[in-house]
């Protein structure tokens, strides 16, 4: 088996993913995918200009929240199916995300619907308004409006007949 962890031996990256990191992975499954996960994600940490030791730490405060969140999870009633494998884990970067809010509980028996209004809402009694506004117009007003209406149509036919 090809040593994954070759020239990361100050301090040792496969000690630290035998004896501190794997034994707090909340599930256990494809341990050789994640041991070649794990050493590709230090290297990725280190490139991005941190040390070996704050690599190594940076995914040990990841793993041991990870491991939280997950048995409060399964306490909650999750399924341990929508808890990640470890390579996954390691190779989604997922030692970066954000703590879960805590979750909002909600009694299901509380809603209460809003009452029905007893007067129409401030936009009907505009439109009302402005209806009864527009029948009361003078019959010469109603006229005018309907002479410029055709003056305007005979005006786009003509320009569209150019």
């Amino acid at each position: 088996m090809p040593d994954l962890f070759q020239g990361m031996d100050s301090p040792n990256a496969a000690n630290t993913f035998e004896l501190c990191w794997w034994p707090v992975v909340p599930r256990k499954k494809g341990k050789a995918a994640a041991r070649k996960a794990f050493a590709a994600a230090v290297a990725r940490i280190e490139r991005a200009g941190e040390s070996r030791q704050d690599a190594l730490d940076v995914l040990l405060v990841g793993v041991n929240r990870w491991a939280t969140q997950a048995r409060d999870h399964l306490k909650s009633g999750g399924d341990a199916k929508h808890i990640p494998h470890p390579s996954t884990w390691l190779n989604q970067g997922r030692w970066e995300d954000e703590d879960d809010p805590a979750p909002i509980h909600v009694d299901p028996n509380a809603y209460t619907p809003p009452p029905e209004p007893d007067q129409p809402s401030q936009a009907i009694q505009h439109r009302q308004a402005a209806r009864r506004a527009h029948d009361a117009r003078p019959a010469a007003d109603v006229e005018k409006d309907k002479a410029r209406g055709r003056e305007l149509l005979e005006r786009l036919r003509r320009k569209k007949a150019k």
